[in-house]
């Protein structure tokens, strides 16, 4: 089963960078980077304001690699979002590992994934990873958990605004809870 999943992610990874990635184009001689919305912007310029995580971590990964390969890192990087939120947010709940939360990885392959919904997918496994730190830095402190929260929704808005919704539904319906 673990091999046919895996084998189903590596499938959606490359449907992922025929559809998604190369949809989007990428100028080698001038290092433009265009985004899904047709808007262009120079790689390093200082006064770009990144719209959301895949420009801001794509683009720089393409003075290294090209543009399929980039995209398969931050597809990568996306899954290992994914599935290792829940289980940080499950050694935080319970206080040990549990091979529950690689359930996970039934999840990933999904119609998101597929569509190339993958700023939203981010989003959702820092928010996920972002409600474990909260809940772990309860005894630090009011400031500090200020702090960490205005930290985490400022980058969970330029993943997308879902995942700030759902930052602050999981961490508001945890204190509710506690």
């Amino acid at each position: 089963v673990a091999v046919e999943i895996l084998a189903a992610i590596r499938e959606a990874c490359n449907q992922l960078i025929d559809h998604h990635i190369a949809g989007a184009g990428v100028e080698r001689d001038d290092l433009v980077w265009f985004s899904t919305r047709g808007q262009g912007s120079e790689v390093g310029d200082s006064t770009d304001v990144q719209r959301d995580a895949m420009d801001a971590l794509v683009p720089p990964l393409l003075n290294l690699v090209d543009v399929y390969v980039a995209g398969k890192i931050f597809a990568m990087l996306v899954i290992l979002v994914l599935v290792s939120g829940p289980l940080a947010l499950n050694k935080v709940m319970t206080g040990r590992f549990s091979p529950v939360p690689l359930l996970a990885f039934g999840f990933i392959y999904n119609g998101f994934f597929m569509i190339g919904l993958m700023n939203y997918l981010f989003g959702v496994g820092l928010a996920i990873w972002a409600t474990a730190l909260w809940i772990a830095g309860r005894a630090h402190g009011a400031v500090v958990m200020t702090l960490q929260a205005l930290f985490f929704t400022l980058v969970l808005f330029f993943c997308h605004l879902y995942a700030v919704g759902l930052y602050v539904l999981a961490v508001g319906s945890y204190e509710l809870w506690a």
